[in-house]
C-alpha cells in the first residue's frame, strides 16, 4: 500500500505535461491582442492583422511597414489539481488528507487534465497591404481519469478503507503535435461614400514535425491485483516533414471616423494532414499478476492500428473559426473593442476553446507608454488578461500575461515600426 508521495518524483508526469497546447496553425503574433483578452479582431495593424484579420492591411490607422522576430507565446496548464497544489509540497511527502482532497476534486471534475506548449513567431512583417509570417506550434494535452489519478495516487488499496479494490482506468488520453506554418496575407482597400471597405486573405502552408495520439481501450486494475493495460499509441517516426497542406482564411473590414467592424474566417479550406507512411502504431498493451507478465511496446506499421483510432488521427483537421469584432477610438489615447469567435467541429489540434465573447481596451498613458486590459466569457469558464507596451521611436517592446479557463498564458515581443 502507497503511503507517501514526494513532489518532484511521483508526480513528475503532472508536471511534464503541464509545460509541454498551441493556438490555431497560424498563432497570434500580438502580445497587445492578449493583453486585451484576445479581443482583436478589428484592433490589428500592421503583422498583426495577418493571423487575426488579413483585411486590416488595407485599413488605415496601422503603421506603413512593422517587424518583428522571435516572439514567443507560451501556455501552461493543469486542473483541477493545480500546478500551485503541487507546488505547496515541492521536496516534501504529499499528506494522505492532501491526496484525498485531491482525489476528491479529480472525481468531481471526471478526470484530471493537464496542457502546455508554446508558439514561437521567428517572422512576422508588412509592407503596405502586404504581410509575411513564420511560426512554429507545439502542444501537448494528456487526461487522467478518476480511476488512473486514484491509481497514481494511492495504488490500488482503497483510500478509504485501505483495501484492495478493483479500478477502472479507462478514458485517459495523451495528445501532442508540432506544425511550423509559413504565410502570405493581404489586404485591398476599397474607397466608398461610407467609409473604407477592406478584403483579405492569408494564404497558409504547414508541414507537420512531431505528432502523438494515444487513448486508452478499456484498461483495468482488479484487487488481486491484475493490471491490464490497453493504451494503443500513434506517432511520427522522426524525420521533420511529417505531415503537410494548405490553408486560407478570408477577412472583411470597414471603416469609417473612429469606428471599425471587422470578421474573419479562419480556415476557409485547410488541406493539413498527417502522413500516414510516416507514422507508427505502438500496441500499448500489458498483463501483470502474480505469476507472469506479457506486454507488446512494439513498433509496427500504422495500418495495423485499431481502425477507431487511424480515423482520429486522420480526421483531426484544423477547423473553422469565425471571428467578428468592433473597435472604437473614444479618444486618441483610449480605444475599445469587442469580440465574438465560434469554432465549428469536433476539437483539433489547437485546443483553443470553442467560444469566445468578450471586450477589451487600450489606452495610451503616455506617448511612450501603453496599458492593455480585456476579459471574455469562453468554452468552459473566463479568460481575463492584462499587459503593457513600451514605444521608443520605432522600437516598441510588450509584455502580456493571460489567464484562460485552467490555463496561464504569457507572451513578449520586440518590434519595428515605421
Amino acid at each position: 500500500m502507497l503511503k507517501s508521495i514526494r513532489i518532484g518524483s511521483a508526480l513528475l508526469p503532472f508536471v511534464l505535461v503541464a509545460v509541454s497546447e498551441a493556438n490555431a496553425q497560424l498563432p497570434s503574433a500580438s502580445t497587445a491582442a492578449l493583453g486585451m483578452g484576445d479581443n482583436f479582431t478589428a484592433v490589428a495593424r500592421g503583422y498583426d492583422a495577418i493571423a487575426w484579420n488579413p483585411a486590416l492591411l488595407g485599413v488605415r490607422g496601422g503603421p506603413a511597414r512593422s517587424l518583428a522576430l522571435g516572439q514567443f507565446r507560451i501556455v501552461t496548464g493543469l486542473a483541477p489539481v493545480t500546478l500551485g497544489d503541487i507546488a505547496e509540497f515541492e521536496g516534501e511527502v504529499v499528506s494522505l488528507d492532501a491526496r484525498r482532497r485531491w482525489l476528491e476534486r479529480i472525481e468531481a471534475n471526471n478526470g484530471e487534465s493537464g496542457a502546455g506548449g508554446a508558439a514561437v513567431t521567428w517572422l512576422a512583417g508588412h509592407i503596405g497591404r502586404f504581410g509575411v509570417q513564420l511560426s512554429t506550434t507545439g502542444h501537448a494535452t494528456a487526461k487522467l481519469s478518476p480511476g488512473a489519478a486514484e491509481l497514481f495516487l494511492f495504488g490500488n488499496a482503497g483510500y478509504l478503507d485501505g483495501e484492495p479494490r478493483a479500478l477502472d482506468i479507462d478514458d485517459s488520453e495523451l495528445r501532442g503535435s508540432s506544425i511550423t506554418t509559413a504565410a502570405l496575407a493581404y489586404g485591398q482597400p476599397f474607397v466608398t461614400p461610407a467609409g473604407t471597405l477592406s478584403l483579405g486573405a492569408t494564404l497558409k502552408y504547414g508541414i507537420g514535425h512531431f505528432m502523438i495520439w494515444g487513448e486508452n481501450h478499456g484498461s483495468s486494475i482488479t484487487a488481486d491485483p491484475t493490471i491490464d493495460l490497453r493504451f494503443p499509441v500513434v506517432s511520427t517516426d522522426g524525420g521533420v516533414n511529417n505531415g503537410s497542406g494548405f490553408g486560407l482564411d478570408l477577412g472583411v473590414a470597414f471603416a469609417r471616423d473612429r469606428l471599425t467592424l471587422a470578421a474573419a474566417l479562419e480556415n476557409v479550406f485547410n488541406t493539413f494532414e498527417w502522413k500516414g507512411q510516416n507514422l507508427v502504431y505502438r500496441p500499448g498493451t500489458a498483463l501483470l499478476d502474480g505469476n507472469a507478465s506479457e506486454t507488446d511496446f512494439e513498433e509496427r506499421a500504422f495500418t495495423s492500428a485499431p481502425a477507431d483510432l487511424r480515423a482520429r488521427v486522420h480526421d483531426a483537421r484544423f477547423n473553422r473559426v469565425l471571428r467578428a469584432g468592433v473597435a472604437y477610438d473614444a479618444t486618441d489615447a483610449l480605444t475599445l473593442s469587442a469580440d465574438i469567435h465560434n469554432r465549428f467541429g469536433e476539437p483539433d489540434f489547437t485546443g483553443e476553446p470553442d467560444f469566445h465573447a468578450g471586450a477589451g481596451a487600450q489606452y495610451r498613458v503616455a506617448p511612450f507608454l501603453q496599458l492593455r486590459a480585456g476579459a471574455a466569457a469562453i468554452t468552459g469558464g473566463v479568460m481575463a488578461g492584462g499587459g503593457i507596451g513600451l514605444r521608443f521611436g520605432p522600437v516598441s517592446l510588450e509584455a502580456s500575461l493571460a489567464r484562460r479557463g485552467d490555463q496561464t498564458i504569457g507572451m513578449g515581443r520586440a518590434a519595428l515600426t515605421f
